[in-house]
């Protein structure tokens, strides 16, 4: 706060509160990049402490610090979230206007599709939306930019395999935003990617709890179930592979108890008997 107080200062020093507001949005726009974010695009550059520090920006940290600074002059703004992405739409005069807050060279080239196209996918590696009318923009307000932070940390911390971190960071970011699908997507993402780690490493309970918890958020996802399954069968070949079969048939009917309707479920407790009965003879052939 202190750091945008201190740019505030300087660009009134500047002179930039006055003219018309979308003049006074293109001036805040090249001070922006000359004086808070002159260092460039970093895709994992959420952190606003660390933006300051460092000038490199994102499309979600560029869009906060841009909808900041408008509001300290009088300008409505507003943040747009595209699937992976966010950009800033201001309200002037004469209608909204987009504002990729990752081109600095952006108002230049206004007017030609074409070109802002290709700046957006050269700065971002994503496709720029034009159309108002599609279905993958959404308008989201200030505090629903605050979510797409968490939602951001929360990506970068499950790539990581921190997913215990990234289940919280987008718990926050539906707390502040409960409409936003990415976040929801992400958060289910990382349960499972929690859940499928816990099975690899034969914590098979811990992973149902995990698939359990996720599925009381969002009771209708279908790859649970498919993780489900997963599980159940790491979870009762590892016990067969150890000749412990009637654990195994235990645990396959568990699995039949959670999914009665689950034809896999029942063919898996078929397949353990199976490989029971050929171990026996084994033995006694023996």
């Amino acid at each position: 706060m202190a750091a945008l107080d201190a740019a505030v200062a300087r660009a009134r020093r500047l002179g930039l509160e006055r003219g018309e507001p979308l003049e006074r949005a293109k001036r805040l726009f090249a001070f922006l990049h000359r004086d808070l974010i002159a260092s460039g695009y970093e895709a994992s550059a959420t952190d606003l402490a660390h933006v300051l520090e460092t000038g490199r920006y994102n499309c979600v940290s560029s869009a906060v610090l841009y909808d900041a600074l408008l509001e300290r002059f009088g300008i409505e703004a507003a943040g747009v979230e595209v699937p992976g992405h966010a950009f800033s739409l201001v309200r002037v005069p004469g209608g909204d206007v987009d504002v990729e807050t990752t081109c600095p060279g952006w108002f230049d080239a206004m007017g030609d599709e074409a070109a802002l196209g290709r700046m957006v996918e050269r700065a971002t590696g994503f496709a720029y939306l034009s159309d108002r009318h599609s279905c993958m923009r959404r308008e989201v307000d200030p505090l629903g930019l605050v979510a797409i932070v968490y939602y951001n940390r929360g990506v970068e911390l499950a790539r990581v395999g921190r997913f215990d971190e990234a289940i919280a960071a987008n718990l926050k970011a539906l707390a502040i935003d409960p409409a936003s699908a990415s976040s929801l997507q992400n958060l289910v993402a990382s349960y499972n990617g929690w859940a499928l780690r816990s099975a690899r490493a034969s914590r098979f309970e811990e992973a149902l709890a995990l698939i359990d918890e996720a599925r009381a958020i969002h009771p209708f996802d279908p790859v649970f179930r498919l993780n489900e399954r997963a599980v159940f069968a790491h979870w009762t070949a590892d016990l067969a592979g150890r000749g412990d079969f009637a654990r195994a048939v235990g645990v396959a009917d568990l699995a039949v108890r959670r999914a009665p309707g689950d034809a896999s479920f029942r063919g898996a407790r078929a397949a353990v008997f199976a490989r029971w009965a050929r171990a026996t003879a084994s033995i006694d052939a023996g």
